[in-house]
């Protein structure tokens, strides 16, 4: 257990320095002649991800549901001796149920 820590700290403080090396090549490079067209694709491709991640964001800030899948659960059963079939909700949100099945059921006043 103590190797398989050791091999994986190992592993993130390489990655950890090679993405500081980068990070430096890359200010280096930029300081160096911002007007360089190496240096203008790396500021295109900067601003081109960091509209990606603002994308990202917004999408899982607004739509989360894109993100997983959701199981809803129904079952059958009988209201007032009436079959249907119902779902099993979390009470997370709000349900009106049919007006067919209030009726039928006898549960609307």
């Amino acid at each position: 257990m103590i190797c398989h820590v050791a091999k994986f700290s190992k592993m993130i403080k390489d990655m950890e320095t090679a993405r500081l090396e980068r990070e430096n090549q890359r200010l280096r490079l930029l300081s160096a002649n911002p007007f360089d067209l190496e240096a203008q694709r790396l500021i295109a491709e900067e601003i081109r991800q960091k509209n990606i991640e603002a994308n990202m964001e917004a999408a899982m800030e607004y739509n989360p549901e894109s993100f997983g899948t959701v199981v809803m659960l129904y079952i059958d059963c009988k209201v007032n001796g009436h079959p249907l079939k119902a779902f099993v909700d979390s009470g997370k949100f709000i349900l009106q149920p049919p007006l067919f099945y209030l009726e039928t059921c006898y549960l609307l006043s």
